[in-house]
Formats: structure tokens, C-alpha cells, sequence
């Protein structure tokens, strides 16, 4: 039987497809916006692949939506790191100082359970046939990346290190917690040290989530103190409008949040404060202060109309931000706490923060 001479040829029993000169060529171009891709900021360029400042630049123009051949008002210049090789070279990235988050889940009962068995880690830890006070613990622990394995350090380590901690403070019982002879910032730091110690690095920010909108947070860089955050809702209808500007110009930047009636947002708002080590303030004293001097004074409010500090300020996220933090700073002073941060969502996809 002959072989085919149509579009095959036979070669030692195995069979090439004949490619067109034009189908070539563009698998050489997909070969090369591969090659750009990967070598993008952060990622290692591949020891075969030789990648200059004209490849990383266009790529990340392409990615940001500027033509090399449009006339973009910011095009990216891009400056090469020290994270990238070198062209041609075949070394391995350069490990830069890294913060690793790790979230331990843990199922606080009313007594100290009898086993330590966990049949579904994902969720909580021990497993437990009572109703118990499910809370996380996020563990951030900061150092360098093991130049061979990756890691700053094994994530199983970081469970298991709190793990022992949290037994070793709670027993894994609420008990302590809800009669007050365990205090969060007490809690906090125990965990915090032994968990550093077990692993080699120190914990950067331990944060115990109590619920979604609740949590308390310890970290390396003031260890005396604990900060508590909250978070809390309004509701309030605002105007974006520029009277410097004209009404086209207005329309142009801010788009249908300048429409005369305005518009509403269901605003979110998180406060963060650190209450002196020798006086923790409670939850519901803290809560009073944010609702009577925020919530109250913004929840079901046109902010342009009803509101006096937005007579003459554009009420923006970032501007309500700044305006709440100015406004919670001297009643945390009189209760003589430190306003760490306000943070303000205006969306789900849109906030503001102001910090200290």
C-alpha cells in the first residue's frame, strides 16, 4: 500500500501533518505572547525564553487596553525587578520578604471535648456532636520563601501550632470566654507566641474572627495591645456634583451619580480601634459610641441636603470615609481610645479607607 503524498508524509512509521506557511507563523506569534505573559512582574521569565523590556512593556500595555499603535494618554513604562531573571539567565527568582495568611476554623464547646478527631477540617476543629461557637483564627506569619521548597512556612505546621495553642489557652471550650476569665487580647498573644515559637517565624497579625462583623486583632509591631473592628450599616442618598465645573463637565466625570435627585447606597462601615491594655472597652460601649456619632447621624439621610458636613463637600466614598473618621476621633479620645481605621464600602466592589 502507498503511502498517502496528500497532505502526510510517512515518516519512520509515524505521521507529520504538513503545515502552511501562514499557520507557522502564527504559532510563532502565539509562541511569543506566551513567552510575554510569563513574564509578567512576579513571575519567573523560562530559562530558554529571552525576555526584554519591549516584550514585559507591550504585554502589559495589551493586558491594560492601550494599542501600541493608539496615541493612550498613560501608557505603562514598564522597570524591570529584581524579581524577574535577566534575559537568558537560568538562576531561579530571588525570594522577596512574603506574608502568608492562613485561616484555622475551630469549634469552641460549652466543656472541653473528649477527643481530638476532625472529620471535616474545612470547617471547624474537633469535630463535635454539640452546638458549639464556631470562630476562625487568621494567622499571618511573615519571612522569606524557602528558595527551594516556596514556603515560609508549611500551612500544616500553622494548623497544627494553633491548634495546640488554642487548647492550650481555651481547652477548646467557650467556657473561659463567656464568664470573662479569658480576655481576647489575653487569648491573642498567648496564641500568637506560641505559634511563633513552634514555627521559627515570628506572627506577624493574629486575628480572631468571632463572627462575620466581629474581630480582634494582635499584632508583632504592638504586642501590649489588641485592636477590636466592627462593622456596621446606613442607608443614605447622595449627589456627586462639582460646582466648580459645568453641568456637561459634571456629567461627563461623574456620570449618572450626577443626576439631580441623586441616588442611594446601602453603605457599609467598619471602625478600628485599640483601647488601652489596662482598660479593654466592651463591645457594646464601643457600638453605642459608632451608631450615636455615624450611623445615627447619617442612616435614611440625603447627604447633600440633610447633612451639614457635606454642605460644601462633594460626598464621595473617600470624602464620607474621612468625614466619619473625623467625626468618631475626639469620642474616642474622650474614651480615651486610639482610632486606628475607618473603612467605608459604598459598594461591594468600592470602598475607602482612612488609617492613622
Amino acid at each position: 500500500m502507498q503511502p498517502a503524498t496528500t497532505g502526510s508524509v510517512t515518516l519512520q512509521n509515524r505521521t507529520r501533518v504538513l503545515v502552511s506557511a501562514s499557520t507557522r507563523e502564527k504559532r510563532k506569534k502565539a509562541r511569543r505572547r506566551q513567552a510575554s505573559r510569563r513574564a509578567l512582574p512576579g513571575v519567573c521569565a523560562p530559562s530558554k525564553v529571552r525576555v526584554d523590556d519591549r516584550n514585559l512593556r507591550t504585554c502589559v500595555n495589551r493586558w491594560l487596553g492601550y494599542s501600541p499603535l493608539a496615541s493612550a494618554p498613560n501608557p505603562v513604562t514598564f522597570v524591570p525587578t529584581q524579581q524577574i531573571s535577566s534575559a537568558g539567565s537560568d538562576g531561579p527568582c530571588p525570594t522577596r520578604a512574603t506574608t502568608l495568611s492562613r485561616v484555622v476554623r475551630i469549634a469552641l464547646t460549652s466543656r472541653a471535648p473528649t477527643g481530638r478527631s476532625a472529620h471535616n477540617t474545612f470547617a471547624g476543629f474537633p469535630s463535635t456532636n454539640e452546638l458549639p461557637l464556631w470562630t476562625e483564627f487568621r494567622v499571618e506569619v511573615f519571612g522569606n520563601p524557602d528558595a527551594g521548597r516556596g514556603y515560609v512556612t508549611s500551612v500544616a505546621q500553622i494548623d497544627a501550632a494553633t491548634r495546640a495553642a488554642v487548647e492550650s489557652e481555651l481547652n477548646f471550650s467557650c467556657a473561659s470566654v463567656l464568664n470573662g476569665t479569658a480576655t481576647p487580647h489575653g487569648v491573642l498573644s498567648g496564641i500568637a507566641l506560641a505559634v511563633g515559637a513552634h514555627l521559627g517565624h515570628p506572627v506577624a497579625r493574629l486575628t480572631w474572627l468571632v463572627s462575620p462583623y466581629h474581630h480582634y486583632s494582635w499584632e508583632q509591631s504592638m504586642p501590649q495591645h489588641t485592636t477590636l473592628s466592627c462593622q456596621f450599616e446606613f442607608a443614605a442618598a447622595h449627589r456627586l456634583n462639582d460646582p466648580s465645573l459645568s453641568e456637561a463637565e459634571n456629567i461627563a466625570l461623574f456620570g449618572k451619580c450626577n443626576r439631580l435627585n441623586g441616588h442611594g447606597h446601602n453603605y457599609r462601615l467598619e471602625v478600628g480601634i485599640t483601647p488601652p491594655a489596662d482598660r479593654p472597652m466592651g463591645m457594646a460601649e464601643f457600638e453605642r459610641m459608632v451608631a450615636t456619632t455615624v450611623v445615627d447621624r447619617f442612616d435614611h439621610k440625603n447627604l447633600n441636603v440633610d447633612c451639614p458636613e457635606f454642605a460644601s463637600l462633594n460626598p464621595t466614598v473617600e470624602h464620607i470615609a474621612q468625614v466619619c473618621f473625623e467625626l468618631l476621633e475626639p469620642e474616642c479620645a474622650a474614651a480615651s481610645v486610639e482610632l486606628r481605621r475607618v473603612t467605608v464600602w459604598e459598594t461591594s466592589k468600592t470602598s475607602a479607607t482612612v488609617e492613622r
